[in-house]
């Protein structure tokens, strides 16, 4: 046994600003030297069935697998499967048994000489059926196969029938109820019609008057109900408080288990007419058409409401508890989508902006006009983005789905303005980054310096959670249709400023050529395209990093598992570990070789971007806009100086500034694009160049051909 010690400590990569933080990890293993002490006992057994540990048994009483067995007069001639002479011969006389006719079909077996049966879960089960021409309880238990569980079986007919599963389940009604119970649940398919009552064992009830019914749990720890009911006098009342009433003759509602659709279960009026409320007081109203109303999800969102009018008289609405949350529609065609507020106004866990989405416009629905969301910015290719990434794997979005993902969207521009105003914050600690490094930082003044900028950034916005926002945030944005240049938008691209910007030696005291404008479409598109090629690049490095990362994880797990046996293990599995250590960190730094010149160009070509982007601003008339993108602007810069200066701080707390430095860089990156889009207030009709979009060079090249 030896002590391993890691040779080379692997730390995670990343390749850009969107990539995973990554960092070493070391592995401090203490080896202890030890030996094994392997005891042989030998057993055998004397033909009386004591152990003996001096005589060995014979070889002929062993058997291949090692267990020795003796041969005895009473195991030698029996045959009843392992009972001993006395067991086997000896005669019971059966209990004396009354036939019920309320249990199940289990009874004691007649005759002499026989054990009783062992009784089965049917003999708990208590029923009765009365009236009608072919009245019966068919109740009998069905043993499981393979080691699967066996399952209660029944099927009563009567004009009055109450049948108890023996598990705590009860039906009673008019007509025929048939299904199966196990131990842990019963049946979802359970059916009973036309009039009838089922109760599970965990306090969900269901309800029919005239129709047909279904309702069971599932086979798991919280045991949640599912069911469906067709007809009149539907209902069903959930053990937690939540219930839903058919009030046409001919409804169709269903309870779906919680978890459902990544949500927390809940009702839908599938058609009719029905009322719904949960025991949180959100509630939904359905006349004429259809509707769905979702529980709480189980991190704690209020769920939501959804519904459309398909009748021409009808209508439906949904109403949260806090003042003015409600939404109706009086329209057929006309559809509500309504993600309800928290009690206490804190963001949805879930993602969702709290407001109301109105379909096909809000004009078709009343209620507060400031809970709608307009559609109309948002492109097909857009939403269908947008709902793949919250729901993988699953068919385009439609219905309640679009609107779904319309929510998510104001979701994360709202959440990215949370970001912001936590990033403001901040302004302190970004400031003394920049100063101490203005003169050259030394050790002293670092470790000065490190306690306060901790203190600050322990406020910081979750970085990992602001890159995903804004990663969905740019993607939907990439998504959107090219917009149409407006007169304005011609006028901005020949902007005297604008054309300054991309064209050296360009006078700015006369206007321009098309030759000019030419060359400005050209500067700027050439800028585009270098962007996206550097990114390209990037991309094709990811796959790469993500391999070095299943190799960390992987070395973490051994690592975590040799502390947890103490810290011991072979030279062998030292060895290993020390290699893998030695190949991870060898594959970073060719990672690392990669990346390094393409961060910098990317930087670089951003740099230039952002330049322009208050150039336009300023052309388009958003002066506001300007100041505020100049201003974060000039922050970036500070902050990415500091960042090619730290690559010299290889130790102490220098080191640490410089990585501190960098996290205030990747947050303030974030939030200048967050400003640029809109999100904190004035935005433009077309996108600004360092967003990655065409929209510039589209406007140039229209006004470079008006010009021609």
């Amino acid at each position: 046994m030896v002590s391993a010690t890691a040779s080379a400590t692997p730390r995670r990569v990343r390749g850009n600003v969107l990539g995973s933080l990554l960092r070493r990890v070391l592995l401090p293993l203490g080896i202890a030297a030890g030996g094994a002490l392997v005891l042989w006992l030998l057993f055998s057994l004397s033909g009386t069935g004591t152990a003996s540990a001096a005589t060995p048994a014979p070889a002929s009483q062993v058997a291949p697998g090692g267990v020795v067995r003796t041969k005895t007069s009473e195991n030698k001639n029996d045959k009843s499967s392992g009972k001993t002479k006395s067991q086997a011969t000896a005669k019971t006389k059966p209990a004396a048994t009354k036939p019920t006719t309320s249990g199940g079909t289990s009874t004691p077996p007649k005759g002499k000489g026989k054990p009783a049966a062992k009784p089965t879960p049917a003999d708990k089960a208590k029923c009765t059926a009365q009236g009608g021409a072919s009245e019966h309880c068919k109740v009998s238990w069905v043993p499981g196969k393979k080691g699967k569980d066996g399952h209660l079986k029944f099927d009563v007919t009567g004009n009055k029938y109450k049948l108890n599963t023996g598990f705590g389940d009860t039906i009673t009604g008019s007509g025929r109820a048939r299904g199966s119970a196990t131990k842990k649940a019963l049946s979802p398919a359970t059916t009973c019609a036309p009039q009838c009552r089922i109760k599970t064992r965990n306090g969900d009830v269901g309800v029919v008057r005239n129709g047909t019914l279904r309702l069971g749990s599932r086979a798991t720890a919280d045991g949640q109900a599912q069911g469906a009911c067709a007809g009149s006098g539907c209902q069903f009342n959930t053990r937690d408080g939540d219930r839903i009433i058919g009030r046409g003759k001919a409804d169709e509602i269903r309870l779906r288990t919680r978890g459902t659709h990544g949500y927390g279960g809940g009702f839908a009026c599938d058609a009719g007419s029905c009322d719904a409320r949960t025991a949180g007081g959100r509630s939904l109203v359905v006349r004429g058409g259809r509707g769905d109303l979702t529980f709480p999800t189980r991190k704690g969102a209020p769920g939501v409401g959804s519904c459309q009018v398909t009748e021409a008289n009808g209508f439906c609405g949904t109403s949260g508890v806090g003042k003015r949350e409600f939404v109706r529609c009086d329209t057929a065609g006309c559809g509500i989508t309504h993600a309800f507020r928290t009690k206490n106004g804190t963001p949805r866990t879930d993602g969702l902006h709290a407001g109301a989405v109105c379909t096909p416009a809000p004009g078709k629905c009343s209620g507060p006009a400031k809970r709608f969301a307009r559609l109309g910015s948002l492109t097909e290719q857009q939403i269908r983005l947008l709902d793949r990434t919250y729901r993988p794997g699953k068919t385009p979005a439609s219905g309640k789905h679009r609107d779904l993902a319309t929510l998510r969207y104001l979701g994360a521009r709202a959440e990215e303005r949370r970001f912001g105003k936590a990033y403001d914050k901040l302004s302190a600690a970004q400031q003394a980054i920049i100063n101490a490094a203005r003169g050259g930082l030394t050790e002293r003044e670092a470790v000065a310096l490190a306690p306060k900028l901790n203190k600050l950034l322990a406020k910081a916005p979750d970085l990992a959670k602001w890159m995903n926002t804004r990663w969905l945030l740019d993607s939907v944005n990439l998504a959107g249709a090219n917009p149409k240049v407006s007169a304005r938008d011609l006028r901005s691209a020949v902007d005297r400023n604008v054309i300054k910007a991309l064209v050296p030696g360009y006078d700015g005291n006369r206007a321009p050529t098309a030759r000019q404008l030419a060359a400005a479409n050209k500067a700027q598109r050439a800028l585009l395209d270098k962007y996206w090629r550097t990114n390209n690049a990037i991309a094709k490095v990811n796959p790469a990093i993500e391999r070095v990362n299943r190799r960390i994880d992987a070395y973490r797990k051994q690592v975590a598992a040799a502390r947890k046996s103490g810290g011991v293990i072979t030279s062998a599995e030292a060895k290993k570990l020390n290699k893998e250590s030695a190949g991870i960190d060898r594959a970073q730094r060719r990672i690392d070789k990669r990346l390094k010149p393409l961060n910098a160009t990317l930087a670089g070509v951003e740099r230039k971007l952002r330049g322009l982007d208050p150039v336009y601003a300023t052309a388009d008339g958003k002066k506001a806009l300007a100041a505020m993108l100049r201003s974060d602007n000039a922050g970036i810069n500070d902050l990415e100086r500091v960042a090619r200066a730290s690559v010299n701080w290889k130790s102490g707390q220098r080191a640490k500034i410089g990585e501190l430095d960098r996290q205030l860089l990747s947050l303030a990156k974030l939030n200048y694009g967050a400003t640029r889009d809109g999100s904190f207030g004035p935005a433009t009709r077309l996108d600004l160049p360092s967003s990655g979009r065409y929209d510039r060079v589209l406007a140039t090249m229209n006004a470079t051909e008006t010009e021609a």
